[in-house]
């Protein structure tokens, strides 16, 4: 019996701006991602019947159109594999967040997968099957911190920030990207990532803070209020290192004290919000 569980790490946006619209409807845009120590937590096991199969501690998660079901069947193809698998997701990445967490969660699969099926595809063929499945999940098969292009497939890797800590702030309800990039619009001037990914390469915790940079916030705060509420009472607080990760809602900021977490803990509590502190994560874990 061949069994494996491993980690599958969410996601922060550093940086995102938006450069244009693409023929193919996406969006064109630069940003880059950063693997925190928060994850699910997947569990493969290879059978000789040719299914695969899923169970979740979400049970709404237990369907053909989960990311898991699909990177598994997509590599299955592919390798024209025989054998089948039963899946395992514990699921605490919250879906609709702008974490990353579905993504994660196909990457995982891919990588696992295409050991223990031993297929054996090569990385540039892992990666071109990761794009099919979603814009995010090529990055999650490398991890840490990358200069994502295109419609953020086109991956780089940059130099590994230390494990910083950070905060996130955690909203009762889901943000569709989809939703999100079909409200966006051009801004009249791009900034450019260049001065993130220097503070990234010197490992300036300063120069990173003082870079973060999201041109998805207006879109999110017009349709959500609150979120733009809660970003400027944590201003108010002292965290103005803090920032909207992805397509939302989630918020994400660094600590610089030690009594920080006991302030933003408080502040949250007072709100009704979950807060909880992490790590960034270095490498994707496997």
């Amino acid at each position: 019996m061949k069994l494996v569980t491993s980690e599958s790490f969410a996601k922060v946006n550093l940086f995102l701006e938006l450069l244009g619209k693409r023929d193919d409807g996406f969006w064109e845009i630069e940003t880059i991602f950063q693997t925190i120590s928060f994850f699910d937590i997947l569990t493969f096991e290879v059978t000789e019947k040719d299914t695969v199969s899923l169970t979740c501690n979400w049970k709404e998660l237990e369907n053909e159109e989960n990311l898991v079901v699909k990177a598994a069947q997509l590599l299955r193809k592919t390798g024209k594999v025989q054998k089948g698998v039963k899946i395992s997701l514990k699921k605490y990445i919250p879906l609709g967040a702008g974490l990353g967490g579905g993504s994660s969660n196909a990457a995982l699969t891919l990588k696992v997968l295409n050991k223990l099926w031993e297929i054996n595809i090569p990385e540039e063929e892992l990666h071109k099957i990761a794009s099919l499945l979603g814009s995010d999940v090529p990055f999650f098969l490398t991890g840490g911190t990358c200069l994502g292009r295109g419609r953020g497939e086109i991956i780089k890797s940059l130099e590994t920030l230390p494990p910083w800590e950070i905060f996130l702030i955690f909203f009762p309800f889901l943000v569709y990207t989809k939703n999100v990039y079909a409200c966006a619009c051009l801004p009249k001037t791009h900034l450019s990532s260049e001065s993130m990914q220097n503070a990234i390469k010197t490992k300036d915790k300063e120069g990173v803070s003082a870079n973060l940079f999201n041109r998805l916030e207006e879109i999110v705060f017009r349709e959500y209020p609150e979120v733009k509420i809660c970003r400027e009472e944590l201003y108010s607080l002292g965290f103005r290192s803090s920032l909207m990760s992805g397509s939302g809602p989630t918020l994400f900021g660094f600590l610089s004290t030690p009594k920080d977490i006991k302030k933003v803990k408080e502040w949250a509590g007072r709100k009704g919000l979950r807060c909880e502190l992490f790590q960034l994560q270095p490498v994707h874990g496997q």
